[in-house]
């Protein structure tokens, strides 16, 4: 937090910044000036948070630097120091946002509880701010954070996640969604019949004529892209009867055959409310299985078991926390600890010691590596510490290990 504080009285400045050094919060940096002009300069210059100003001084008063400042320097907190204990500039000041003020001769006491007033702003303005970056963030890449989001909750990212959770991981993201909203699941398969079609134009093409045809709703999840080749369209609150929505499932197949060389299966499902979704969305899958050739068929997405394996066997030369696999795949540590203990039967943290273990092993026996630098190389910085877990693991040191193998 960086302050600016302007005084034309020298003495009173230097008494000011003395006060603010021993003052029990610690500031970044502390500008002074003595005038105006000076003051304009460092707010041109400068980040500053916070600016003490006098009201009286000879070049301009406090309340001219403060009308100044609204267009640009609006968001900088003010707090003015008078000699007058009635304060008569009090209206202006309050039309122009100041904080607060002090009057001269400043007590250590009153200055503590008027930065403690600042301090506290700074703070909630801090925190607006980042929440309205975040919101510019979300914003600014819309349709690619609300497949994203649909695609995750689909997939069974958040199977294990009570509605609250998930209520609360799309309104982060700028996505309305209601639990009693029912939907209407429709798998499309689409399977290129021509090797030299683009997968990437196919995909975009098809994510256009479905939308263009089915999701003519308001507010309607965007077309979820669980593959290449498996999408699903999610109707909210199916207006059209069976009989229209088959036709017009039939209506996107023979378009899509006929102008892009893919064959196209589609699956319907029933309508179901937003928790029960990710499994009704699997069961057209496995429907999808039972009618595909098996040269046609795709794997299911991957569950969120499948995704923390597959993040732990990737970063296996490096160190590998439990935050840092949560992050990956957007969960909370605690929660994924839970869950990974649950559906496995072992330890996340047991479970990573493991397969770099086996990678040691695999190192110490195919080559000649020196042992403390498998250990390096596999993100343990402590030999010693290496060691005893290898000795957990296997019985033997890792010098033991190599030799007697």
């Amino acid at each position: 937090m960086n302050i600016l504080i302007i005084d034309d009285e020298i003495y009173a400045l230097e008494a000011l910044e003395f006060l603010l050094k021993e003052s029990s919060f610690s500031f970044e940096h502390i500008f002074s000036c003595t005038n105006i002009t000076q003051a304009k300069e460092f707010l041109r210059s400068e980040k500053i948070d916070l600016m003490i100003c006098d009201i009286e001084m000879p070049g301009g008063s406090g309340l001219e630097l403060t009308e100044w400042m609204q267009p640009d320097f609006s968001d900088i907190i003010t707090i003015f120091l008078t000699c007058h204990s009635d304060f008569q500039y009090a209206s202006k000041a309050i039309k122009f946002g100041v904080l607060d003020y002090l009057l001269k001769p400043i007590l250590p006491s009153d200055l503590d509880e008027v930065l403690a007033k600042a301090v506290k702003k700074w703070q909630e303005l801090q925190q607006q701010k980042s929440e309205r970056q975040t919101v510019h963030y979300w914003s600014a890449n819309k349709s690619i954070v609300n497949e994203q989001f649909w695609k995750d909750f689909l997939s069974g990212v958040y199977q294990y996640s009570d509605y609250e959770y998930i209520e609360w991981i799309a309104r982060q993201r700028c996505i309305a969604v209601e639990k009693q909203t029912r939907y209407f699941p429709i798998l499309f398969y689409l399977r290129s019949t021509t090797p030299y079609i683009d997968k990437n134009i196919l995909s975009f093409a098809s994510v256009n004529v479905i939308t263009e045809s089915l999701l003519d709703i308001p507010d309607a999840p965007p077309i979820v892209r669980l593959s290449d080749f498996y999408q699903v369209a999610l109707l909210p609150d199916r207006t059209l009867c069976v009989k229209e929505l088959l036709q017009k499932c039939l209506t996107i197949k023979t378009f899509l055959e006929k102008y892009y060389d893919v064959s196209v299966c589609y699956y319907t499902g029933e309508d179901t409310v937003l928790t029960d979704l990710p499994k009704a969305v699997s069961a057209l899958i496995e429907q999808s299985k039972t009618t595909l050739s098996p040269a046609d068929q795709l794997p299911s997405p991957p569950s969120v078991i499948d995704k923390i394996q597959e993040f732990v066997k990737d970063h296996l030369y490096s160190p590998i926390t439990r935050d840092e696999v949560a992050h990956a795949i957007f969960l909370n540590p605690d929660y994924l600890s839970k869950l990974f203990k649950k559906e496995t039967g072992e330890g996340l943290s047991a479970y990573i010691t493991r397969l770099k273990i086996a990678e040691a092993k695999r190192l110490l026996l195919q080559t000649e590596i020196p042992i403390s630098t498998i250990a390096s190389d596999l993100g343990y910085s402590n030999f010693s510490y290496f060691s005893k877990l290898f000795k957990k693991e296997t019985g033997k040191t890792p010098n033991e290990y190599r030799q007697k193998t």
